[in-house]
């Protein structure tokens, strides 16, 4: 084990919490400390960094060693806390920060976390070039634009949580029969709504990435909704669980903003985000429909809203989360040690391969770009095929009597007439007809076959 001190690395957590945070700092920790490193987590990310008091920055951080993280990686949260101050919003705290990390003699730094906080190290690595910064992607969302869809570390952990939550839900609906609307977490990518619906085998999920190039309106959303209960009900199903994104809001204009924030100002956070735990999606679409069906006299279908997100922060991350920041605060230390700075660390087939955070920032907004759901791919296609919602051939007469059940159940006064209501809602689920399963579909899997056959989720 080397006993010589090679300088002190700092790291520091950025945004949300996510699981496996503190695998990464458990990582970092033990490959730095063996080579001879200080190393010191900085607490509340940049809160005290950003301060003019060098004394201050200083008594807000804690010194990590190999016995005080050696099974850091079991434990959801993060141990030197988080924040969402973001340094960049006056030269003068990016000042601050480059001059209380030289008072504490880090010389090496590493950012956990997702678009704000990579932005805040490409910042920091262009005030100091004393100063190597790397930055370990992070977020529950997957909205970063890692390559070949790699996921971001907390994301399987946090599908996993909540798939296992929304299956009770489901349980409870189908004992019940009653519907649950679930809002969850998902502001630029719906990546995480889906995977959660997915994995629990919910009736629906709405993103905002389905309405493609159309403005997003809460009337949509309650109108692809409302036909769903329409059509379950029908089909003898009146119960089930749907999953919205949070992030739909992101995209609707500011007046449905403020109806849903009932006229309040919309807070925002530290890095100019609209502070969507403030907005109830979930209850705006529950009251909208509840007043839809008391109008027309209908069943209320017993519905009820919940928010879920923060339940999934900070659980203990699965086996893949807890192998996976291991190998990224290994890969982070390693970009180091090789001189290298401005970088995000990404594990892929290749093993680890850096980024360059300047090249992945979008020049218009001068943020980190983010990664949405391709509607037109397979697995955004798979899911769709295994979802409950109002398709084109459910509004022809005659088909299996199945629009005269819905009109009746609906109270229209003719199926033409429902018809014509909620025709614009089947083309607000993107569909496509594509080769084979995948696109990188091995050809063992069509025996026999000149080429993969073509056919239609």
């Amino acid at each position: 084990m080397a006993t010589s001190h090679h300088g002190t690395v700092g790291i520091l957590v950025g945004g949300g919490p996510a699981p496996g945070i503190n695998g990464v700092i458990a990582s970092v920790t033990f490959y730095a400390a063996r080579r001879g490193y200080h190393v010191l987590g900085i607490m509340e990310g940049f809160r005290w960094l950003i301060q003019p008091d060098a004394e201050e920055a200083k008594l807000h951080t804690m010194e990590l060693t190999i016995a005080s993280t050696e099974l850091l990686h079991q434990r959801g949260g993060s141990i030197v806390h988080t924040s969402r101050i973001n340094p960049t919003r006056s030269v003068e705290h990016l000042k601050n920060v480059v001059a209380n990390l030289k008072a504490l003699g880090v010389g090496y730094l590493v950012t956990i976390g997702g678009d704000d906080t990579a932005h805040s190290s490409v910042c920091c690595a262009k005030q100091a070039e004393w100063l190597k910064v790397v930055h370990v992607p992070k977020t529950i969302d997957n909205d970063l634009p890692l390559p070949g869809n790699i996921p971001t570390f907390g994301y399987t952990t946090a599908c996993q949580v909540g798939a296992e939550i929304l299956t009770s839900l489901l349980a409870d609906a189908r004992s019940t029969l009653r519907w649950y609307i679930v809002e969850t977490m998902g502001r630029q990518s719906g990546a995480l709504p889906m995977g959660m619906c997915s994995g629990a085998g919910c009736q629906l999920c709405i993103i905002p990435e389905q309405f493609r190039d159309k403005r997003v309106t809460f009337k949509d959303i309650c109108d692809i909704i409302e036909t769903t209960l329409y059509k379950r009900d029908a089909l003898g199903q009146p119960y089930g669980v749907i999953v919205v994104a949070e992030g739909l809001t992101e995209y609707m204009d500011e007046e449905e903003r403020k109806n849903l924030c009932k006229g309040q100002l919309i807070p925002l956070d530290p890095h100019g985000h609209i502070r969507l735990d403030k907005l109830n999606l979930a209850l705006g679409i529950t009251t909208e429909l509840e007043h839809r069906f008391a109008t027309k006299n209908l069943n209320s279908y017993g519905l009820t809203f919940k928010k879920l997100g923060y339940e999934v922060r900070c659980h203990d991350p699965v086996a893949f989360d807890v192998e996976y920041t291991r190998d990224l605060g290994f890969g982070a230390m390693k970009l180091l040690e090789m001189g290298l700075s401005g970088k995000m660390i990404v594990r892929d087939i290749h093993g680890f391969t850096p980024y360059d955070l300047e090249s992945l920032t979008d020049p218009t907004t001068g943020r980190i770009k983010n990664r949405a759901v391709d509607c037109l791919r397979w697995d955004y296609q798979v899911a769709r095929s295994f979802m409950f919602f109002l398709e084109t051939w459910d509004l022809e007469e005659g088909a299996g009597g199945l629009l005269e059940r819905m009109t009746k159940i609906a109270k229209f006064e003719s199926p033409t007439a429902f018809a014509k209501t909620f025709a614009h809602v089947p083309a607000l689920f993107p569909k496509k007809k594509f080769p084979g399963l995948m696109h990188d579909s091995p050809p063992f899997l069509f025996a026999g076959a000149t080429a993969p056959p073509t056919f239609s989720l």
